[in-house]
């Protein structure tokens, strides 16, 4: 069993058929991606099903938003991965990421802390 489904189960949460399909496709994925990529990849699920999964796999911290580009909330797999951030190319959308050097900040009163940055610019394949 795959670590999403662990995870799911650990929290107290069914395993779906939709929510194991999701978990597989996010496995096979890696970087960012959108509901609207879900939704193409995954045309015998439910729009429905998807946002919920979505919604349900942020509430677990197995996904974390990341960035909002052109309407679309973007996603990634947080799994056991250095913290880092993203730069987007303004001209093709291509992403990358870029390593995070601020020190991990402690709140009281606030547990899960999470910080989102993000550049844009031009990729080389896009100045010449």
């Amino acid at each position: 069993m795959n670590w999403i489904l662990q995870k799911i189960l650990s929290r107290e949460k069914r395993i779906t058929s939709q929510r194991e399909t999701v978990a597989t496709w996010l496995l096979q994925n890696e970087g960012m991606f959108s509901p609207k990529d879900l939704i193409q990849a995954l045309p015998d699920l439910d729009r429905v099903s998807i946002y919920r999964t979505i919604d349900l796999f942020v509430q677990l911290d197995i996904i974390h938003p990341t960035l909002v580009m052109e309407g679309h909330q973007y996603y990634e797999l947080h799994e056991d991965v250095t913290h880092h951030h993203h730069v987007v190319c303004t001209g093709c959308k291509k992403s990358g990421c870029v390593p995070c050097v601020l020190p991990t900040k402690k709140i009281d009163g606030f547990t899960h802390l999470h910080h989102e940055v993000h550049f844009t610019g031009l990729c080389t394949a896009c100045t010449t």
